[in-house]
């Protein structure tokens, strides 16, 4: 097990794009990002979706598979899904007006697999901050990923509010590609703006009571 941990740490190594990008290389060369970025008055949460296809899907398989019987037990998806989260640790942040937050799991790594179906591999990480009183309602937040660097990107970003909080993305979407053994991450930004009045604001749901009611406090 410790064997197939260290291979899979090892070899682990977001749709909106411009069609001239990738008009010379397969669809299937590319990882699909899709990323989300939800905002409220406590929490940002961020889910990242990493869909593979055809034969990067198959590596992954082969990845997760790492004794080799064709079949993907609990222990290999708990193993691959604790990979992710080391992998993640060091290549995703969310930031605030370029200070970096404190991004923690979720729930654990979501690992959509068949054997049965070699071409296609998904891949979902949840995650979340605490939104503190020093981000204001007019602040910048990016998202950097760097996940899978040696694999070009294409990505899709999206960003809605709850409780009243209202966000956008920001710039252009020339930068949703990312070429193989590229040397930056990924960076997705989005801006908060000021929320909605307060009489329209009561009537939203506590978003502190529906965190703790998921998480069963």
């Amino acid at each position: 097990m410790i064997r197939g941990l260290s291979i899979i740490i090892f070899a682990l190594s977001v749709l909106v794009f411009p069609y001239d990008a990738v008009a010379h290389q397969k669809l299937s060369e590319y990882v699909q990002h899709d990323v989300t970025l939800e905002a409220g008055t406590t929490y940002i949460d961020l889910t990242l979706r990493l869909t593979f296809f055809d034969h990067q899907a198959e590596h992954q398989q082969l990845l997760l598979d790492s004794n080799g019987d064709g079949r993907f037990s609990s222990a290999e998806r708990t193993a691959f899904g604790k990979a992710l989260l080391k992998m993640a640790e060091k290549q995703v942040s969310l930031h605030a007006e370029g200070r970096k937050l404190a991004l923690l799991p979720r729930y654990d790594p979501e690992i959509r697999a068949d054997p049965a179906e070699s071409g296609h591999f998904e891949i979902r990480l949840h995650f979340f901050a605490r939104r503190s009183t020093k981000i204001d309602e007019g602040a910048l937040l990016e998202v950097r990923s760097g996940l899978f660097p040696h694999i070009p990107a294409l990505t899709a970003f999206r960003v809605s509010g709850r409780n009243g909080v209202r966000i956008s993305t920001a710039g252009s979407t020339h930068k949703l590609t990312r070429p193989a053994n590229a040397s930056q991450p990924l960076v997705l930004a989005a801006r908060l703006y000021p929320r909605v009045p307060q009489k329209e604001a009561k009537r939203l749901p506590s978003e502190e009571g529906n965190r703790k009611a998921v998480n069963g406090l």
